[in-house]
């Protein structure tokens, strides 16, 4: 199942791009255009600086500052695109490491996880072919007190320990 999902995840994702592609195409093209036509703007309100009378040249006033606010959005989308495409990929970038970390610290833990249960299973093995002490029995009774693990008999735990955790 999931290879018959393979070979049509990358045409879809090609298909994405080209798709993404044609419409940052068509956006920049529109900008483009919105940026000629307010130059375009300018050029006539230039010529009717003298001509117009009061109430024209205020309604060319308001006509211009509809057309500077489509025109500021274009311009700071075409720039704006930019800085962000700039944020994107540093944030990318700063994601990949971080789950690179993140994978690394997990095999770190697994690894000292595994270290740590095989220390507390010599430690379970190495108690249970012990004598219980004096504690372990309750401390009351004729009994004789066993003998407590000493030093030498513990080497051989110290020494895995050392080799799990140098």
């Amino acid at each position: 199942m999931s290879e018959a999902n393979s070979p049509a995840k990358p045409a879809e994702t090609k298909t994405e791009s080209s798709v993404d592609r044609f419409k940052g195409l068509v956006t920049v093209v529109v900008a483009v255009l919105i940026l000629v036509g307010f130059t375009v703007l300018m050029i006539f309100l230039s010529g009717q600086v003298d001509s117009a009378n009061d109430t024209s040249w205020s309604r060319y006033l308001y006509l211009f500052g509809a057309a500077e606010a489509i025109v500021f959005t274009a311009v700071g989308w075409l720039f704006g695109q930019e800085v962000n495409r700039k944020a994107a990929n540093e944030a990318g970038a700063r994601a990949v490491g971080a789950t690179a970390k993140a994978e690394d610290a997990a095999v770190l833990a697994a690894a000292q996880t595994a270290k740590g249960e095989a220390l507390r299973a010599g430690i379970e093995a190495r108690a249970a072919g012990a004598t219980p002490d004096i504690e372990e029995r309750g401390g009351l009774g004729d009994e004789e007190p066993a003998a407590v693990a000493g030093p030498g008999q513990m080497q051989d735990l110290v020494t895995l320990a050392r080799t799990l955790f140098p």
